[in-house]
């Protein structure tokens, strides 16, 4: 009988066996899966071995060359099982396997404070470029700017197919991991999305997101006016029903932080709106676009949820700017900044309130102001309320 062996690596470490063999696609579904393992026909180290089994980096994979290849003649169940066979089956493996080892180099740098991001031009990328601007990226992650009116996965033109080839270029190769997205944004939200580089990054982040150790900042320009001073903390239900989000009396809790850093009008078109930093503690869909909408404020440009500003083009004006990383491997909290896209620029005439101070970031070693409204209302639960809110926007949209 022909083996197909496999040599397990960090990027597999600690998982079960059958969920190994899962991504490799073996046995032809579950309950084939289990019976090769029962019949010795999958070994892990040379010996049988149990369903729930751990493995461990180094640990030798060795699988019967029929559960991969359906067409292998080996297989008893083929037609011509028993006769000679040809040249040996290729070894399906996962797309990941591809992959080179990671490459060693420094981490790229947050993007300086007062620039515009570029547009992201993904068919336009030159041979072995990414192709959406990255932000950041380590042996275990990467952070990179999403264009609006592209989804992050599902489909061959979204983000994770096109940052795919890239990705694999760039980790060891594994039997089952393959570098993913760690979470979402709407198709027409631009901004930063993290992926996956290892399963100790896949791991780290999504346990960080979990006990909610990350913070997401997001800029808003919000329909109609807000006061001067605004910065309050929406505390909602929202249910998801039929596609869409809403306050409701049941469904889940939601917090969003908001405060206002300005003004936004239209070029030679009557309106002022009011530019916002956001930072959301819960991730309900589509939070904080329902909660604006019903607080009063939808989106601009946001017609799904009752915005009735037109002619703005592809996407909201709703940006995911900053990611706060706790300590890992980073020491000290890492802020990962994405500038506003130039669009924004170039539909929006924007007014920030008046700077009264200047700081200089310990995280970028950049110069930035911090401006705050003149009066600050004192928000009901000062322990609550973030200190970074006005800091990290500010941060980004300097004139």
């Amino acid at each position: 009988m022909e083996w197909r062996e496999f040599t397990l690596t960090e990027n597999d470490a600690g998982r079960r066996l059958d969920v190994i063999l899962r991504h490799l696609d073996a046995a032809r579904g579950l309950s084939g899966l289990f019976a090769a393992i029962r019949k010795g026909l999958i070994r892990l180290n040379g010996k049988k071995a149990r369903p729930d089994s751990r493995v461990n980096p180094g640990d030798t994979l060795s699988i019967a060359a029929f559960l991969l290849d359906p067409s292998d003649p080996s297989d008893p169940a083929h037609p011509q099982a028993g006769q000679q066979s040809g040249a040996p089956a290729e070894i399906r493996r996962p797309d990941s396997t591809s992959g080179a080892p990671a490459a060693s180099g420094p981490v790229s740098s947050p993007p300086q404070a007062g620039t515009t991001a570029p547009e992201a031009t993904p068919s336009e990328a030159p041979a072995g470029a990414p192709p959406v601007p990255v932000l950041f990226e380590s042996d275990h992650l990467i952070a990179v700017l999403k264009p609006p009116g592209m989804l992050v996965h599902d489909g061959p033109a979204s983000l994770e197919a096109r940052l795919r080839p890239y990705l694999q270029e760039r980790i060891p190769p594994s039997v089952s991991f393959r570098p993913g997205p760690l979470h979402r944004l709407d198709r027409n939200t631009s901004g930063i999305v993290c992926f996956s580089k290892s399963l100790a990054g896949a791991r780290w982040f999504t346990e960080s997101l979990q006990q909610n150790r990350i913070a997401k900042y997001y800029l808003a320009v919000l329909e109609g006016e807000l006061p001067p001073g605004y910065h309050e903390i929406w505390l909602d239900t929202l249910e998801r029903r039929h596609h869409s989000t809403s306050l409701s009396t049941a469904g889940q809790a939601a917090e969003t932080h908001i405060c206002r850093l300005g003004t936004a009008s239209r070029y030679q078109l009557p309106g002022l709106h009011t530019m916002t930093g956001v930072r959301i503690v819960t991730g309900r869909t589509h939070q904080i676009r329902a909660q604006a909408a019903g607080h009063g404020h939808p989106v601009l440009g946001d017609a799904k949820y009752g915005s009735r500003i037109s002619g703005l083009g592809r996407g909201l004006l709703l940006h995911a700017a900053a990611l706060v990383l706790p300590a890992w491997e980073y020491g000290e909290k890492h802020l990962i900044q994405a500038p506003l896209p130039r669009r924004w620029y170039r539909l929006l005439q924007l007014q920030h309130d008046q700077p009264t101070a200047v700081a200089v970031s310990s995280r970028t070693g950049t110069g930035y102001r911090v401006r705050r409204p003149q009066s600050v209302p004192a928000p009901r639960d000062t322990e609550s309320r973030d200190p970074w809110l006005d800091r990290v926007m500010q941060d980004l949209i300097l004139i």
